[in-house]
């Protein structure tokens, strides 16, 4: 009887503490999002934020324009991606890629020229993140 109690503490105690895990993993991933983590991989500087798709659209298109950046083409032929390529004032193309990972969150990349920049990508996301409040 005694062994019983105790496996029965136990398997409750185990089901505390993965449900705290559970519980602490989408408090982070939501941290995630609302912090703005940047993830910078072979030249392309990719942050998620909360907002839609075509919210997030929006605000991609305002914040070139607000940086001088001229669209030259655009592309949302696919539901969970989209992409809209520019040039700056000194001929720089960059490519700007829109991923929708959820309903309300949106994960945007920034890439300039082949091998890209993450000063001027930074740039461009701030300016994002003005348009989109956050």
């Amino acid at each position: 009887m005694a062994s019983a109690v105790k496996n029965l503490i136990a398997l409750v105690m185990v089901g505390i503490m993965c449900t705290g895990c559970a519980f602490l993993w989408g408090a982070g991933t939501a941290a995630t999002v609302i912090a703005g983590a940047y993830e910078y991989i072979q030249g392309e500087l990719k942050r998620p934020y909360a907002a839609t798709m075509g919210t997030s659209w929006v605000a991609c298109h305002e914040a070139l324009r607000d940086e001088g950046v001229d669209v030259i083409d655009s592309t949302r032929e696919e539901p969970a991606h989209w992409e809209l390529k520019g040039k700056t004032g000194k001929g720089r193309e960059l490519k700007i890629t829109l991923d929708a990972v959820s309903k309300d969150i949106t994960k945007i990349g920034v890439r300039v020229g082949f091998r890209g920049d993450r000063t001027l990508s930074e740039k461009i996301h701030d300016a994002i993140a003005k348009q989109l409040g956050a």
